[in-house]
């Protein structure tokens, strides 16, 4: 059995602000680091034969210190940047609604997002067999994926919770969706994931 544990990255301002991000290079802020450390202790000790990130700074942040606590090989993959949303970036949900009553002229298709998705899963499923496989990615990116396995009804998406999927060579299966015990503690600001709703959140 292949599993994929979808890690979606830690809290930044933006996120907290409730901003689109999508292809906008916005860093971890201080409660996104910390998320990002306590989900590495709870994955210490858990075998992983990869971990695979985006290559925005949100994403790879998050990934290098899983990595500190996992100790599997990161590789970065563009396949897994959130969908870009063009000139909406940096604006709100309520200003891009305003500013764009027909849509965003200059945001990634959502085809192009979709295509993406599925040719990691089709790449993960043929290059590994069975095992753990670590991916730090974005919500939007997740929300996708989990609609390409066909499953409807999404809960929001935690900054670092965790969304598995399995394969068992033939079909993909989702056991588990935003998984994150690691921030339950009352220092937390778990709830503060703006971005998480909707299909194609700017996460």
């Amino acid at each position: 059995m292949l599993e994929l544990w979808m890690v979606r990255h830690g809290e930044t301002d933006w996120n907290r602000a409730e901003k689109v991000q999508g292809w906008t290079d916005v860093p971890l802020n201080e409660t996104g680091r910390m998320q990002a450390k306590r989900l590495s202790e709870q994955l210490t000790g858990i075998p992983f034969l990869a971990i695979f990130s985006s290559d925005l700074q949100r994403a790879r942040t998050t990934a290098m210190t899983l990595q500190a606590g996992v100790g599997a090989p990161l590789y970065i993959d563009k396949r897994l940047r959130e969908r870009g949303f063009g000139a909406a970036e940096g604006m709100n949900r309520h200003e891009v609604r305003a500013r764009f009553e027909n849509g965003v002229p200059d945001e990634e298709p959502l085809t192009s997002l979709q295509s993406r998705a599925a040719a990691f899963l089709a790449d993960m499923g043929q290059q590994y067999a069975a095992g753990r496989i670590l991916c730090v990615t974005h919500g939007g990116f997740i929300r996708t994926l989990l609609h390409l396995t066909g499953v409807a009804d999404i809960p929001p998406i935690l900054n670092t919770s965790v969304t598995r999927l399995h394969f068992d060579g033939v079909s993909w299966m989702v056991p588990v969706i935003s998984a994150a015990a690691h921030l339950e503690s009352p220092a937390s600001t778990a709830g503060s994931d703006a971005n998480a709703g909707g299909s194609g959140a700017p996460a």
